[in-house]
């Protein structure tokens, strides 16, 4: 089962090109947290996928990897959240630490 969402998506390799954009997340599992977005970090590294300096960016590209928000849903298995709380999530998340890219 999927989700749809809404975010910004750059759709070629220029950093004015970002427009709105709808694409599925998998539903959230029972460790996981929902949350509503209010703010998005947008940094360097993100500049450099939108722009393919790396050579594998794959567009649409939806940047931003430093998250605050509001909780609307946890999982069963979720003990430090609950509905209503204010979060921020870093860049390490749903990351194997295995592959190269990790």
């Amino acid at each position: 089962n999927n989700m749809a969402v809404n975010g910004y998506a750059a759709m070629t390799a220029s950093i004015t090109d970002l427009k709105p954009h709808k694409f599925d997340r998998y539903e959230p599992g029972e460790s996981d947290v929902c949350f509503d977005i209010a703010y998005c970090g947008i940094c360097h590294t993100d500049i450099h996928f939108i722009k393919n300096d790396l050579g594998n960016s794959q567009y649409p590209l939806v940047p931003g990897h430093e998250l605050i928000g509001t909780v609307t849903k946890v999982g069963g298995k979720v003990t430090k959240f609950k509905e209503g709380d204010l979060i921020g999530v870093g860049c390490m998340v749903d990351s194997c630490m295995s592959c190269d890219f990790c």
